[in-house]
């Protein structure tokens, strides 16, 4: 497979916080145009280097990017007070399809709890931690 290109998502401009910009999580940015991102040629490096885990090769087919599944993935270091390390993040897109309501997100979640992995869904400003109990009673 190619090379993967974002084409026409652009849900993580809407559901990541773009600190260069003051944009919060859930908001979207003030520089997302029909087209895409506005101001792309000088974008901010935050928005420059981040790549969703479907850019980096997860999901099979078009209909695990994000903007078919409601939900941006990624794994990174929690920034909460808990300092959680490593975490599967999934940013939930706040207008539209729930990202747990997707099975390919559902499924990557489970698994990642099964191994122990820390799960967080984050919707706006909220972050709920996930435990494996509760993803199994909502399957």
């Amino acid at each position: 497979m190619g090379e993967r290109k974002c084409g026409a998502c652009t849900l993580c401009c809407t559901t990541l916080a773009v600190p260069e910009l003051d944009k919060p999580n859930g908001v979207r940015c003030v520089h997302l145009t029909d087209q895409g991102c506005g101001i792309y040629e000088d974008r901010p490096e935050s928005c420059r280097t981040f790549e969703c885990a479907w850019l980096r090769g997860a999901g099979e087919g078009l209909y695990t990017r994000p903007d078919f599944t409601g939900g941006v993935l990624t794994v990174e270091k929690d920034t909460s007070p808990d300092d959680l390390g490593e975490a599967l993040v999934i940013y939930e897109d706040p207008n539209g399809k729930k990202a747990l309501r997707s099975k390919y997100n559902f499924a990557i979640l489970k698994r990642a709890m099964q191994m122990g992995e820390t799960a967080i869904l984050v919707s706006g400003e909220n972050r709920k931690l996930f435990s494996l109990k509760e993803a199994e009673n909502d399957e």
